[in-house]
């Protein structure tokens, strides 16, 4: 069972005391996390946060099962909720015992810390096996939100794993992945891949682009007619998404509006992307 699996179960297990019952959040107020959508909203995620929910899929069942075996009284929706809240609410920590676990399973829980919200820019964390250390990063005045940061996450990531989404994240990204269905031609799936190594060296090294902000890259190494294709055929299926969302009744629980407001983003993205991929040229002639 996993780290996260085990203080799932402690929690469901064991329940905090009533006065911290009352700032964890119910089982209904995680509804803006894709784990809790109808199966048809799923379906229209981008490709990147679906294949993270598929894997909160899997990593719940495993754990639900290893509970299930010892705990059958347990309620699945009990457990659920319980993992979700470790879910939202953990924090990477690094001790003797979690260090023999994989990275991304090295969890535990600060209560009071996990009342911090997410931004791009927050207080300053450090951490050792002894101690959790949260600095303010500037003058706070009472009634102001202090936040952290959970990490450099796109906003793909935070939707599957928070329920929100960032209006302005700089750490956002366009995954060509995240298309759900485009045919592409032979020529197109090259092209493809060959964006996904630029954008994964782009990751490791830094973006180089000129003093105008245009992508680098050896003259020729890319055909620019055919990726303004390309990116013209995502802009038809991110308009095709769109309107597969507007079709969805969600009863007011808000995951079409965020679904909405992913497409809106992605394809922000993409139309970005349009100009970086023509060619330099110099002054148009009249």
């Amino acid at each position: 069972m996993s780290i996260h699996g085990l203080l799932a179960a402690d929690f469901v297990l064991n329940p905090p005391a009533e006065s911290w019952i009352k700032v964890i959040p119910t089982i209904d107020e995680f509804n803006s996390i894709p784990f809790f959508w109808p199966p048809e909203a799923q379906r229209l995620l981008p490709g990147t946060a679906k294949r993270l929910l598929e894997k909160q899929q899997s990593n719940f069942g495993r754990d639900w099962k290893h509970l299930q075996s010892a705990y059958p009284h347990v309620p699945s929706e009990d457990y659920m909720h319980a993992w979700f809240v470790v879910s939202s609410r953990a924090f990477y920590q690094e001790t003797q015992q979690t260090l023999l676990y994989p990275w991304h399973d090295r969890l535990a829980m600060l209560p009071v810390a996990d009342l911090f919200n997410h931004a791009s820019v927050g207080c300053k964390v450090s951490y050792c096996a002894e101690s959790y250390d949260i600095v303010a990063d500037r003058e706070y005045g009472k009634g102001d939100e202090v936040c952290t940061c959970y990490g450099e996450h796109s906003n793909n990531f935070l939707l599957a794993e928070y329920g929100f989404l960032l209006q302005n994240n700089a750490n956002d990204l366009f995954d060509p992945d995240d298309l759900i269905s485009s045919e592409l031609s032979p020529e197109e799936t090259a092209l493809l891949k060959q964006m996904k190594t630029l954008a994964a060296l782009d990751q490791l090294c830094g973006p180089a682009t000129s003093d105008k902000g245009r992508v680098e890259s050896t003259p020729g190494a890319i055909d620019n007619v055919l990726l303004q294709k390309l990116l013209a055929k995502f802009l038809e299926e991110i308009k095709g998404c769109r309107q597969k969302v507007l079709a969805l009744d969600d009863g007011k629980k808000g995951y079409r509006q965020l679904l909405l407001q992913r497409w809106d983003q992605i394809d922000e993205l993409v139309r970005r992307a349009i100009p970086l991929s023509l060619p330099s040229s110099g002054p148009e002639s009249t």
